[in-house]
C-alpha cells in the first residue's frame, strides 16, 4: 500500500507542470472564453451579461459568413492538395539510387523557410509588376518562339525518325543525327516564321491585380488562391517526410510478389502502397485539417494588399474582432466566433475519425 501510494505519488509529481499548464492556459482559458461569449466586453468596462447575442449577431455578419465559407474551401482545398503531393514526393524519393539524400534535402528545404518571410517572397510575385506577370508578358511575347522551336525539332524528329523505320533502318525515336537534323530545320522554320512578322517581337506588357482581384476561381477567390500555393509550397515537404516514413515500413516482400505476379505502378500503388499507409494519411489529413482551419499568420501579413473579403478566414475573424484597428474591442463577439471555430474543429475532425474507424471495421470484416 505504501509503495503504491508512493508510485501514485511520483506519477502526479511529474504530471504536475503538464496538469498545472493544461488547467491555467486550456481549461480556464477555455472557461474564459465561454463566459466572454455571453458577454459584451471592450477591455475597458466590466463584462455585461447579454445571452445569446454575440452569437446571433455575428450569425447575421456577413463578413463572418464569409469567413466560414473562406475557411472550409481553403481548408479542403490545401488538405488535399498537400496529402496527394506530399504522397507523390514521397513515393518519388523512396529510392536507393546515389544522390536521393540531396533531393530529399531539397525537397524538405522549404518546410523551415520562415512564414513571414515566404510571404514576403509571394506577395512579390502577386504583384502587379511581380514576377508572375513579367513571366506571363515573356510567354506571351517571346516564349512561342521558344515553344514553336521545340515543338518544330520534335515534330521533325518524329517523321525522321518514322522515315527511317519505313526504309528499314533500326532507327530509334531520339537518335542523335535525326535531333541535330530536326533542330537545324525548326530553326529555319522559326528565322522564316519571325522574318514574314508573324510573332510578336518584344515581350507583352501584362499587369494583373491579383491580390486586389475579388474574382473567384472555384468558389475562392484569387488573393486566397495565392494563400494556397503558399501553403503548399511550405508544408507539403512535412507531409512527404511522413509519408516517406510510412513507405520504409512497408515490407519488401509485398513489391516483390507484385512484380512476379505482374503488377503495375498503379496497382502497387492502389493495392499495396495507399492501404498500407491509411494510418499515415488519417494523420497528415487531421493535422492538415486542424492546421489550416487555424489559419491567421498568412492572412494577415498580406494586409491590406489583399480585400478583406478576399482573404478573410475565422481565426483572422477573432483578431479582428477582438483587435479591431481605430475602434473599441469586441471580445464578446471575438469569444463568440472562437467557440464557433472550435465547434467546427471539433466536429470535423469527429467525422473523419468516424469515418477511419467505419474503414477499419470493414476491412476487419
Amino acid at each position: 500500500m505504501s509503495r503504491s501510494f508512493k508510485n501514485t505519488a511520483a506519477s502526479l509529481a511529474f504530471l504536475a507542470p503538464f496538469i498545472l499548464a493544461v488547467s491555467v492556459f486550456f481549461v480556464y482559458a477555455m472557461a474564459r472564453t465561454v463566459w466572454f461569449s455571453l458577454t459584451q466586453y471592450d477591455l475597458n468596462t466590466p463584462p455585461r451579461f447579454v445571452g445569446w447575442e454575440n452569437y446571433l449577431l455575428i450569425l447575421g455578419d456577413r463578413l463572418f459568413l464569409t469567413a466560414i465559407k473562406n475557411t472550409l474551401l481553403y481548408s479542403v482545398t490545401i488538405t488535399v492538395l498537400q496529402t496527394l503531393l506530399g504522397l507523390l514526393l514521397a513515393v518519388a524519393i523512396d529510392r536507393k539510387v546515389r544522390g536521393i539524400s540531396l533531393f530529399r534535402t531539397a525537397f524538405y528545404f522549404p518546410s523551415i523557410l520562415s512564414s513571414a518571410a515566404v510571404t514576403l517572397i509571394f506577395l512579390w510575385i502577386f504583384l502587379k509588376d511581380g514576377i508572375l506577370n513579367a513571366f506571363l508578358g515573356w510567354t506571351m511575347g517571346v516564349g512561342p518562339r521558344f515553344a514553336l522551336f521545340i515543338a518544330a525539332m520534335l515534330g521533325g524528329n518524329v517523321l525522321l525518325s518514322w522515315w527511317d523505320r519505313r526504309k528499314g533502318y533500326p532507327a530509334g525515336w531520339m537518335e542523335p543525327q535525326n535531333l541535330i537534323l530536326a533542330a537545324v530545320l525548326a530553326g529555319v522554320m522559326l528565322l522564316s516564321v519571325d522574318g514574314a512578322g508573324w510573332l510578336p517581337n518584344e515581350p507583352v506588357h501584362v499587369a494583373v491585380p491579383w491580390l486586389s482581384s475579388t474574382q473567384k476561381v472555384a468558389g475562392m477567390a484569387i488573393p486566397l488562391w495565392a494563400i494556397t500555393l503558399q501553403n503548399l509550397y511550405t508544408t507539403a515537404p512535412t507531409m512527404m517526410l511522413l509519408f516517406l516514413a510510412g513507405l520504409q515500413n512497408i515490407p519488401a516482400e509485398h513489391y516483390e510478389v507484385a512484380e512476379i505476379e505482374g503488377g503495375r505502378f498503379w496497382q502497387i500503388f492502389a493495392w499495396i502502397i495507399i492501404p498500407s499507409l491509411r494510418p499515415i494519411i488519417f494523420l497528415v489529413t487531421t493535422t492538415s485539417l486542424i492546421g489550416t482551419l487555424q489559419l491567421f499568420d498568412q492572412v494577415a501579413l498580406y494586409g491590406d494588399a489583399v480585400p478583406k473579403e478576399s482573404r478573410i478566414t475565422l481565426a483572422y475573424y477573432i483578431y479582428d474582432a477582438a483587435f479591431p484597428s481605430g475602434s473599441s474591442p469586441q471580445v464578446g463577439r471575438a469569444s463568440a466566433a472562437a467557440m464557433i471555430l472550435t465547434a467546427l474543429t471539433m466536429i470535423i475532425i469527429a467525422a473523419q475519425r468516424l469515418l477511419n474507424i467505419s474503414d477499419s471495421a470493414r476491412e476487419g470484416q
